[in-house]
């Protein structure tokens, strides 16, 4: 990362998916890109988290953006099947889930001229 932080040509604008598990990763990473990239949010999880901020230098910041798929599931798969798999700890074939649908995102505003963040907006469309 630091390294493509340094790239002489980096766009203005500059946005950052940071796929990790812990959420403490992600923050740090955050706060480590805070000023030098326009917005860092974390994906994984797959649960959007209630955290958007402006970090102080000026980066905007999302801990997870959350999901696209069915509202009713783990993950998308039905809860029955991950439930029994944590239950007998074995492995289980995934049946996905139907039903409702929702998508999470963020909604970053930026200046052009600085590359800097101006508003962060998380949203939940079903």
């Amino acid at each position: 990362m630091e390294k493509l932080l340094k790239t002489p040509d980096l766009p203005k604008l500059c946005v950052v998916d940071f796929h990790a598990e812990a959420t403490g990763e992600k923050r740090a990473m955050g706060f480590f890109a805070d000023g030098r990239v326009t917005a860092l949010f974390g994906t994984h999880t797959h649960v959007q988290t209630a955290d958007e901020t402006i970090l102080p230098h000026g980066t905007g910041y999302l801990t997870d953006a959350g999901m696209t798929g069915v509202i009713n599931s783990v993950l998308g798969v039905k809860p029955e099947i991950i439930i029994g798999k944590l239950r007998s700890k074995m492995p289980a074939r995934f049946d996905w889930a139907k039903g409702p649908c929702k998508m999470d995102c963020v909604l970053f505003s930026a200046d052009e001229r600085t590359g800097l963040c101006t508003g962060v907006e998380c949203l939940s469309l079903t």
